[in-house]
């Protein structure tokens, strides 16, 4: 919750006691569990340096329970970070996951990484749509691998299917916590239905110590002007793009400038 209300360091007080708890247990599976979500947390509030360290602290404990997927988490965090090389790396070293989330997540990590790469060999492997589900309103993780899948399929000139997942993303949205990629995907190609999410970004940019979504927010403005208005598009990409600088983000900066 704290998280959510962009409440910093009471998330943070909030984490120290229950890793206190967890900690007087002993036992790493929750301890993994609780770095690993944290780590999550982190990245979702641009927090890079939290999210680096506690996923790899959640995968000293990883190892300790023989959870090899860990990393993928980690691969996420290069991924936004701009470090391509990095997070190939750590990919191409992961076993196939079995489980739906983690498989899900590799969705998500490896098709917008073999997009910045350029690599089609990389897109083919891990394009999965049984992984978004059937016809109807998308889940939020079945929302963020439509969102990775339509960034591979607008790359490789199936534009009208990528339209046809980012519709779904559109409406299916209800909050923003979380939801970057679907966020950044739907803003440019899909100006057009841009608005339909404006609120839902609104929302989530209203706490003080909020980044990304005031960041997002600045990327949506600027897709809506677009349609009409180059100067006010030109004005919001580019306080956009420097809100994804301070936060460390270089692809979605670059994608803005």
């Amino acid at each position: 919750l704290h998280a959510l209300r962009g409440e910093l360091d009471l998330w943070t007080a909030s984490f120290e006691r229950g890793v206190a708890i967890y900690e007087a247990l002993g036992h790493p599976g929750p301890l993994h569990i609780a770095h690993s979500n944290y780590a999550v947390q982190a990245l979702s509030l641009g927090e890079m340096t939290l999210a680096r360290t506690y996923n790899r602290t959640a995968g000293e404990f990883a190892r300790r329970v023989q959870f090899e997927d860990q990393s993928i988490l980690l691969a996420q965090v290069e991924l936004y970070a701009g470090n391509l090389a990095q997070a190939e790396r750590i990919l191409v070293a992961l076993p196939p996951p079995s489980k739906f989330l983690m498989r899900a997540m590799l969705a998500q990590v490896a098709l917008p990484l073999a997009t910045a790469l350029g690599d089609d060999r990389m897109l083919e492997a891990y394009l999965d749509e049984t992984l978004i589900g059937g016809p109807g309103r998308l889940t939020a993780t079945e929302a963020r691998v439509a969102a990775a899948h339509a960034i591979a399929l607008a790359a490789t000139n199936r534009r009208g299917e990528a339209r046809s997942l980012l519709a779904r993303i559109v409406e299916s949205m209800e909050a923003s916590f979380g939801m970057v990629l679907p966020v950044v995907a739907v803003a440019t190609p899909l100006a057009d239905r841009a608005a339909e999410i404006r609120s839902v970004v609104a929302l989530g940019a209203k706490p003080a110590r909020d980044r990304v979504n005031k960041a997002l927010l600045s990327l949506i403005d600027a897709a809506i002007a677009s349609l009409d208005e180059q100067a006010a598009a030109t004005t919001y990409a580019l306080d956009a793009a420097q809100r994804f600088a301070d936060i460390g983000w270089p692809l979605i900066e670059a994608l803005c400038r």
